[in-house]
């Protein structure tokens, strides 16, 4: 089975993008929303309100959110998603929790998230001591424990919407917050810009809303609100969108053959027919749908920019110019890629240590995944223990653990992440570079050492710069000048 077109960025993307990204559906304290506010049997306000999921005009599931007022004045907002997808032909059910407590001002005070998956499960649990958050991570059967300086009010993305219908919704206004980010274990700032008013008719139903402009982790999205605080729709990049829907609309489901393969949509048509990809040692390609190049991490040892308008890009299968030294961080354990994990260093020293040198080292790494771990395509958030466990996944789980083992063995690893040529088209994929003198990058999926010249490299690290590329999924084309 091919794991290779594992869009890891868009199904983190959809997972915890409805919960990072998609600002908050808050009980609010201008106006009633008659439609949705109600008191419980214990005389405390909650409102309730039901989202359908949307990839373009494709129903993929919804989201359910319920705020309520607690006894000490703070709020608790609980939101739950179910997404039904097919990846490779094989239908997947998506599901995600999260339950956050807030002051009364909104503040994070604590929160539990969980993507409870059959095989890949995950839950995140963090609270709020002093000027630390402080997490635990349960993945792989294990927990692991976190700790970040805050150094003052942080708030969840739940949050968010919250504050700004408290703070007013007045045309041009403008909001920053510090926002602690589950993905990526780290504080950000969300920036949020309200807008002028706009008509929309939702469910046969016409209603006057605020335009809200949010900017989160360089993803941009777009939120309409009542001045009640009612969210109307949502719209972020990738064409995923969120509807206002009754109870029964919302939990209406696609009949299975209707089930939205979302590797075969988010998957770029080539120009040209490219003979024996994995043999490609070189490829010149114009990208047509990037708007902010600096975001990216275009060129590195094998890539080159030619020309920025239009944006040609040539990729060698071998470095051409020197590399950059690693740092500390390309042999770090993380949440993620846990390389200090007892049983991954156990794992790497297993496969690796009788080797005489790392290039040998890697050479066996690559064919001891290709052999052992089982390509499937996993809608997972990747934690190289798990993986290492459950010895299955598909592109983003490969790299992961591959980044873990290789940084225990004490050879320096990235992550990275891109486009690369498979039947005629450049699916989204994820694979590796290492040091070994100099860069070198390679495929666990396909045991490549080095890549073929088809891998087209768009961005390198973790979450925090994979969520980057959410920015041109669905807008991105790429032309073939040449190849060999």
């Amino acid at each position: 089975m091919n794991g290779m077109k594992k869009l890891i960025f868009i199904l983190s993307i959809i997972f915890f993008g409805i919960i990072l990204v998609y600002a908050v559906k808050e009980y609010s304290t201008k106006g009633d929303a008659k439609s949705s506010i109600r008191i419980s049997e214990h005389g405390i306000p909650f409102k309730e309100e039901w989202m359908g999921i949307y990839i373009g005009e494709q129903k993929i599931g919804y989201s359910y959110t319920l705020t309520q007022k607690s006894e000490d004045g703070g709020y608790i907002i609980t939101e739950r998603t179910k997404m039904v997808i097919k990846l490779l032909g094989e239908e997947k059910k998506i599901e995600t929790f999260i339950k956050s407590y807030a002051t009364e001002d909104y503040a994070m005070k604590s929160f539990i998230f969980e993507f409870p998956q059959p095989t890949h499960p995950m839950k995140i649990e963090g609270e709020v001591v002093g000027s630390l958050l402080k997490t635990k991570i349960y993945t792989g059967g294990e927990v692991r424990t976190e700790e970040i300086l805050l150094g003052g009010d942080t708030y969840l993305p739940v949050s968010i919407e919250g504050i700004v219908v408290k703070c007013g919704l007045k045309e041009g206004s403008r909001y920053e917050f510090p926002v602690f980010d589950p993905s990526t274990f780290s504080k950000v700032n969300l920036v949020i810009n309200v807008g002028g008013k706009e008509k929309l008719t939702i469910g046969g139903k016409e209603y006057e809303a605020n335009k809200l402009e949010t900017i989160f982790s360089g993803i941009i999205s777009y939120i309409w609100v009542t001045e009640e605080g009612e969210v109307l729709k949502e719209v972020s990049p990738m064409g995923i969108s969120m509807i206002k829907e009754s109870r029964e609309e919302a939990l209406k489901t696609e009949a299975k053959e209707m089930l939205l393969e979302i590797i075969a949509y988010y998957s770029i048509p080539s120009s040209v027919k490219i003979k024996s990809p994995q043999k490609t040692q070189y490829l010149k390609v114009e990208l047509d749908g990037i708007d902010d190049l600096s975001s990216l991490d275009i060129e590195d040892e094998r890539q080159r920019i030619l020309s920025k308008e239009p944006l040609c890009v040539e990729i060698v299968n071998r470095p051409t110019v020197n590399s950059h030294e690693p740092t500390a961080e390309d042999l770090s354990s993380t949440p993620m890629i846990q390389a200090n994990d007892r049983l991954i260093k156990e794992t790497a020293q297993k496969v690796m240590n009788h080797k005489k040198t790392d290039s040998l080292k890697v050479e066996a790494l690559l064919k001891w995944m290709c052999e052992n771990i089982e390509k499937r395509p996993t809608p997972s958030l990747p934690s190289a223990i798990d993986v290492l466990k459950t010895k299955e996944g598909d592109c983003g789980e490969h790299s992961v653990l591959f980044c873990a083992l290789a940084r225990a063995e004490g050879i320096p690893a990235k992550v990275c992440l891109g486009v690369m040529y498979h039947n005629g088209l450049f699916s989204y994929h994820a694979w590796n570079k290492v040091f070994l003198g100099e860069w070198v990058a390679v495929d666990p999926i396909f045991n490549q050492f080095p890549c073929d010249a088809t891998h087209i490299k768009l961005a390198e690290g973790e979450m925090d710069r994979q969520i980057l590329l959410a920015n041109i999924i669905g807008k991105l084309k790429i032309k073939v000048i040449e190849y060999r």
